[in-house]
């Protein structure tokens, strides 16, 4: 049986942060959610996501942050899409060390061009 796999939207915008979801359910992923970068944290050595839906302006600890605790340890393979209201252009160098962010969307996010992102992401890790 293969194993269910795991999205960590990780955005303090509910709206945004539902309809991130609902997007990763209609793919066959269990979403879990976190409002902070801190309950982010706490979610991702418990859950081992295999996608993570990060944005980068958080509250308590922003998703910068988190990208650079991701890059080592057992997460560091975990496949990250990053959510911006920002200009992508005035963000991408801050981003371009970090090797298992996959795409970049900019807000507000279309739902197809979100779809697919996460089908891009994921191909590396379906264990069906």
């Amino acid at each position: 049986m293969p194993k269910e796999r795991i999205v960590l939207v990780v955005d303090d915008d509910a709206g945004l942060s539902l309809l991130l979801g609902c997007v990763a359910q209609e793919h066959g992923l269990r979403v879990e959610t976190a409002r902070d970068g801190v309950e982010a944290v706490g979610k991702i050595p418990y859950y081992k996501p295999d996608l993570i839906i990060l944005d980068l302006m958080l509250p308590r600890m922003s998703g910068y942050d988190i990208l650079q605790m991701l890059q080592s340890g057992g997460a560091s393979k975990t496949p990250i899409l990053v959510v911006t209201g920002a200009f992508i252009d005035q963000i991408r160098d801050r981003i371009a060390a970090c090797p298992n962010v996959v795409d970049i969307l900019q807000k507000p996010i279309k739902p197809e061009r979100l779809q697919e992102a996460i089908i891009r992401a994921l191909e590396g890790s379906v264990t069906d």
